[in-house]
């Protein structure tokens, strides 16, 4: 049976014949922390714990380091990573002793962060057991995106910050909160830290149509508002003015009732996308004390003048 190739498949074909290869666009990598879940260097097992800056760890510490987990009373108490975290995790802690006050820190100079993209950072995090738990920050730069307040001592939990955006290398930090009481320290463990690329701007929110069909008096009238770009759900609302007696509009954008009186009615609707992007349109409804008879173009046929 005769095969039929199209023109463009026998340039393809020619293409490759010729040493050419075929290729996508290719994603941007993901930001990545280096040593994201804290295993080098191994310090071996419980009790064990090594503090401030270690040596290929990809992290500084000031007041803090890395510790064997799931050690019950010994070491830092920190409890079991889930199944796949490994068994050590990081630690900052503050402390207030012979009247010197340590602030637990953590951070890594974290690079390929694209402008216009949006951004979280999830990670792994709990406390020494109360009242050992340490409060703390996670900064991008010197922007707080996320601020974890009494952490859960008897398990890991998993945190999300707030989005944000960066551009080329930014440092990631995680820093205590707080001041322990006179003769004592706090500690918090974190592991497992990684970056997610949510992409660049949504498109933004356009609303339609442009204008609205007249109603009419004691007639059924129902119209269907429109959305593009943004994020579903969406949902409408008239922010200004309102709809003729008689009409409404659903959260959902559909304007329907039966009119009660003639005349014209300006009124302004917001669309909201799930990410808080909004949109706002102006409309001018018309109501007939009648409906319009409808007419044919051209009924005497003059046109064209032959």
């Amino acid at each position: 049976m005769p095969v039929l190739i199209s023109q463009r498949s026998l340039l393809i074909l020619s293409f490759l014949a010729s040493g050419g290869a075929l290729c996508e666009a290719a994603t941007p990598p993901v930001p990545t922390f280096a040593n994201p879940s804290f295993e080098t260097p191994n310090i071996g097992s419980c009790p064990a714990f090594i503090e401030e800056n270690l040596p290929a760890a990809g992290w500084t510490f000031t007041e803090g380091g890395i510790t064997t987990v799931g050690c019950g009373n010994q070491g830092y108490n920190a409890p079991p990573l889930p199944p796949g975290a490994g068994t050590q995790a990081a630690f900052i802690q503050s402390y207030q002793a012979g009247g010197f006050i340590g602030v637990g820190l953590m951070s890594q100079a974290v690079s390929g962060f694209i402008a216009g993209h949006t951004y979280t950072i999830t990670f792994l995090a709990a406390g020494r057991p109360s009242p050992g738990e340490l409060n703390f920050s996670v900064l991008v730069g010197s922007t707080d995106v996320l601020d974890v307040v009494n952490p859960p001592t008897n398990a890991f939990q998993q945190y999300t910050t707030n989005q944000f955006t960066a551009t080329g290398s930014v440092t990631v930090s995680f820093q205590g909160t707080g001041v322990p009481p006179p003769g004592s320290d706090q500690t918090s463990f974190i592991d497992m830290v990684s970056v997610q690329d949510l992409g660049g701007p949504a498109a933004p929110l356009t609303l339609g149509p442009a204008t609205l069909p007249s109603a009419a008096v004691n007639f059924a009238y129902s119209e269907q508002l429109t959305v593009s770009g943004g994020t579903s759900p969406y949902s409408f609302s008239i922010i200004v003015g309102s709809l003729p007696a008689g009409l409404t509009l659903s959260s959902s954008g559909l304007i329907n009732g039966t009119p009660t009186a003639a005349g014209t009615a300006p009124f302004t609707v917001q669309v909201k996308d799930a990410s808080g992007l909004a949109a706002q349109l102006t409309y001018t409804l018309s109501t007939l004390a009648t409906p319009p008879v409808p007419t044919f173009a051209n009924p005497s046929f003059e046109t064209p003048n032959i």
